[in-house]
């Protein structure tokens, strides 16, 4: 008898029996059990060989799996009658679905199964552990900027619906796909990469958004809006917030609200927020802010301005929506700032210019670090006489790295104490200090007298001793290449993903640049990047090569672990189609597959548990961005679609 073929869904299963190399092996005969045997092939008529079906009994749920032979066939030796959802996959993107029929006794023979793009049947994103990608939300508009909760129970997303402007706060419990709005109608930024601000707990979501101005309820700025997850309350937080107000020249004289420079007034004074960097600690906000205050008055050719700067580090309660601030740099002790602030877990840490000092560049040799604890809400001033120019920080915040404004010393303080140690000097000039991940090296790069070539040195903490010294130009397949030092990017972050090497900046080579050089460009990569690793263990540096796009998505998306080790997660541009998909590595043995197809862009990963990943992608359905899934394990171990 031959089966028809119709779209289905399939649901969740709870037992399997193992099939495998084209039949089915090891099924017990029920009363009535049947032969059923088909061909699977793919779009151009050829054998679609080694793919996996599975026969899911509607009754019961259980799964009945099998393998195709090298002939695209396969068989299953006794199949209990009833109605079956089919299932077929060449975990590459490609399968069928079909409603199959089988009836008691004889033989079952199915008309042949064409393999195309799962992402081109409707219920194939509805489908549970198969090898496939399964939409865990299913609502009208684009999920973005998606966080998750510490134990991956549930995802926290912006969703915009279709023609507004505005988003809501949407927490999805990722087991069953049930949304539900926190916060309707926000207006978001479009100015940072991630309006989050921070997670607390998973209780306070602190982010930014326009809110109403605090002097000005007519003008909409930059906030920090806090919401409790559990009480359901706001609060907000001034982000990027000004006020502004005029001295009348004359008293009692009336003037109509129009252009801020009007001849009626004499004097304008204007206070503004600007904050700097933010961190949450023990149930708290805590943020440094730059708090200026502008005078202008008029003169002979238009106006004279008077500035004064000031750092201030403030402590938001979400709880209780009370907040403190505290002047870093001493009350009414107007200082610039330079250098990248830092918030430990202990302390905030930000270097600052004499007093009085403007613009907000000061001199190196006149900086001063300046540790202002969550504790006690007090600042440990560290003035060193040559001053202070680049610092980084371990990561418990209770040690700070600091170079000297000649850059020829590198020191460190404890942040509690502020005791300084010198740790080394150099005579010729040092920078872009950055911590190894196990807090034992410290990078740096110097560049010779007169020079544009520049050394890498690492530096041995306990010791003070240099134990690595790589030039910047190595010679590579008998080409010389200038790498680019690690001059922006923060602690940790210049270092690879393992810890083992420090990763020089990469040059971009064309083709047509490489034929310059007499060399063609590798098969499959666009451009070619040539990266330079120095190892902490003082082992000869090398060179590795990579595709632009894979190398950069690398560096900013790290491989992410499963919960239990067993597997690594990351991002991956294919170059066919030009879009990120989700690739997983086995920790045990280094083999790494491609799990995601949908031709779309897959962002926002995390491991559910050890063998789930979620991620935001486009829904192929119905074209809004969704929370989706797959099983990555079931691409190691194929024989696990049959049920857990």
């Amino acid at each position: 008898m031959i089966a028809s073929l119709r779209f289905s869904v399939v649901a969740v299963v709870t037992a399997s029996l193992l099939v495998a190399c084209g039949e089915l092996s090891g099924l017990e005969h029920e009363q009535g059990a049947s032969k059923v045997s088909g061909l699977c092939q793919n779009q151009d008529g050829s054998p679609a060989a080694e793919v996996h079906v599975i026969f899911e009994r509607k009754a019961d749920r259980k799964r009945y799996l099998a393998r195709t032979a090298q002939d695209g066939s396969f068989r299953f030796e006794a199949l209990p009658a009833g109605s079956y959802a089919g299932i077929v996959s060449d975990m590459k993107g490609n399968g069928a679905i079909g409603d199959f029929e089988v009836l008691a006794g004889g033989d079952t023979a199915l008309e042949p199964l064409t393999l195309i793009p799962l992402e081109k049947i409707k219920p194939a994103v509805q489908l549970k552990n198969i090898w496939f990608e399964e939409r865990i939300t299913d609502s009208v508009g684009d999920h973005s900027d998606v966080r998750y909760a510490s134990d991956a129970s549930f995802a926290l997303s912006f969703q915009r619906l279709p023609g507004e402007s505005k988003s809501n706060l949407v927490q999805t419990e990722l087991a069953t796909g049930a949304e539900t709005t926190l916060v309707q109608g926000e207006e978001l930024s479009g100015s940072y990469t991630s309006n989050w601000v921070a997670v607390g707990g998973d209780r306070f979501l602190l982010y930014r958004a326009y809110r109403p101005d605090e002097q000005y309820a007519e003008t909409r700025s930059e906030h920090i809006v806090s919401f409790d997850r559990k009480t359901k309350k706001q609060a907000i937080v001034p982000l990027s917030a000004g006020s502004g107000y005029y001295v009348p020249g004359q008293p009692g004289q009336k003037c109509e609200p129009g252009y801020p420079y009007q001849t009626c007034y004499d004097v304008k004074i204007e206070n503004r927020v600007y904050v700097m960097a933010t961190t949450f600690v023990g149930g708290k906000l805590y943020y440094l802010q730059s708090v200026s205050r502008k005078t202008m008055k008029p003169a002979t050719s238009g106006f004279d301005m008077e500035v004064g700067r000031m750092v201030e580090l403030c402590a938001f309660d979400p709880a209780s929506g009370a907040r403190q601030c505290v002047p870093v740099n001493g009350a009414n002790a107007y200082r610039s700032w330079s250098s990248e602030p830092i918030m430990t877990a202990k302390a905030a840490i930000v270097v600052l210019g004499p007093e009085g000092t403007f613009p907000p560049s000061p001199t190196p040799a006149s900086g001063a670090v300046m540790i202002t604890s969550y504790a006690t809400m007090s600042t440990l001033e560290i003035a060193k006489a040559g001053g202070v120019s680049e610092l980084v920080a371990s990561a418990d915040g209770g040690t700070v790295y600091y170079l000297d404004g000649a850059r020829s010393q590198i020191s460190k303080a404890d942040v509690a104490t502020g005791q300084e140690t010198k740790l080394a000097s150099s005579s010729e000039p040092l920078q872009s200090p950055a911590l190894s991940p196990d807090e034992k090296r410290l990078a740096l790069v110097t560049y010779g007298s007169g020079s544009t070539s520049y050394e890498i040195r690492l530096l041995d903490l306990a010791s003070g001793a240099i134990v690595a010294k790589t030039p910047g130009t190595v010679s590579y397949q008998g080409v010389s290449v200038t790498f680019q030092p690690c001059t922006y990017k923060k602690s940790g972050v210049c270092f690879s993903a393992d810890g083992k090497d420090y990763l020089a900046e990469k040059d971009f080579y064309t083709a047509d640049y490489l034929k310059t050089f007499g060399k063609p460009l590798p098969a499959g990569k666009e451009t070619l990047v040539l990266a330079l690793h120095v190892p902490v263990d003082n082992s000869p540096p090398f060179v590795t090569e990579h595709d632009s796009s894979q190398w950069r998505m690398y560096q900013d998306s790290p491989p992410l672990e499963s919960k239990a080790g067993s597997y690594q997660a990351r991002p991956v541009r294919v170059k066919s189609t030009g879009f990120n998909q989700v690739f997983v590595k086995r920790s045990s043995d280094g083999l790494e597959l491609q799990v995601t197809f949908i031709t779309a862009q897959h962002g926002a990963v995390a491991w559910e548990d050890d063998e789930r990943v979620v991620y935001l992608a486009r829904d192929p359905v119905t074209g809004y961005t969704q929370l989706f899934r797959v099983n990555a394990d079931l691409f190691f171990a194929p024989e696990k679609a049959g049920g857990n």
